[in-house]
Formats: structure tokens, sequence, C-alpha cells
């Protein structure tokens, strides 16, 4: 009931959610798009 507890309860459901990104269509829209960012970023990384 306390704001401080408010404001954990959807921190902590995004860092889960951001993680699987199976739930909220915001997250999993991220999810995807992070992912595929990071992978390509890192692979030409490790190329160079």
């Amino acid at each position: 009931m306390d704001g401080g507890s408010d404001l954990l309860s959807p921190k902590k459901r995004l860092e889960p959610l951001s993680g699987d990104g199976s739930s909220d269509g915001d997250v999993v829209d991220l999810s995807p798009g992070t992912r595929l960012m990071k992978r390509p970023s890192q692979k030409k990384k490790r190329r160079n």
C-alpha cells in the first residue's frame, strides 16, 4: 500500500519481462529489437 512498494512492483516486473519477453506487448517489442541489435553488434565486434 506504500508508494515505495508500488514503484518496486513495476520495476521488478519489467526485469523478468525484459529477459523472458513473453507477457507485455511493449516489453516483447523491445526484447527482440534489443536482442537482435546486440547480437549482430557482438558478432561484428568479435570478427573485427
